[in-house]
């Protein structure tokens, strides 16, 4: 657990060090436990992360760059993009509702200054446990879930998402991230 919130105060020092003029997406996996580089893990990055690249493509928002850091948070992708950060975290909302996996994407919106975007920012309602219809945070809070069911149920939904989806489960042969990404390395690119 020392190791995550050492992983964590990284990510921060990271994102602040990025801070300019722009909006910056952080995308992660909810990957219940504390080894958050377990299977499906890389699946579920991959995935989330070529959708946020597709739909920003689709909706016509320029990436400004983006990069990709491999730890033992699991894969993040950090994207800087000139846009209203209130579009975009409304836009990210919506890909987190996109499939039966994106629930467990955590696709977090900063503004210039660094100050999360939040859902209660946007008067909309948290997000839903993985299994029951409470909020999420109400049910980590007090465990209302054995770790193992959580990702019992991680691996079912991928599965299930595999077997149903052949054309989005090819996303997952992007060469950006093939093979659950770059080990220890960063990948950036400009635009």
């Amino acid at each position: 657990m020392k190791q995550i919130l050492e992983q964590r105060e990284k990510l921060q020092a990271l994102r602040s060090s990025l801070r300019d003029d722009s909006a910056l997406i952080q995308f992660t996996v909810n990957m219940p436990g504390a080894n958050k580089t377990i299977y499906p893990s890389y699946e579920l990055a991959s995935l989330g992360i070529n959708t946020i690249i597709k739909d920003l493509y689709i909706y016509n928002i320029e990436i400004k760059n983006m990069m990709f850091h491999n730890s033992t948070l699991g894969m993040i992708g950090l994207f800087k993009i000139n846009e209203d950060p209130y579009l975009l975290k409304r836009l990210c909302i919506e890909i987190e509702c996109e499939n039966i996996l994106s629930k467990y994407w955590d696709i977090d919106v900063f503004n210039e200054s660094g100050r999360k975007i939040s859902r209660k920012m946007l008067q909309l309602s948290p997000r839903k446990c993985f299994i029951c219809e409470k909020t999420a945070k109400e049910c980590a809070f007090i465990q209302a879930h054995p770790i193992e069911k959580l990702l019992q149920q991680v691996v079912l939904d991928f599965q299930h998402f595999k077997c149903m989806n052949e054309d989005c489960y090819s996303l997952l042969s992007n060469p950006i991230l093939c093979n659950g990404g770059y080990e220890n390395e960063k990948y950036i690119t400009n635009r």
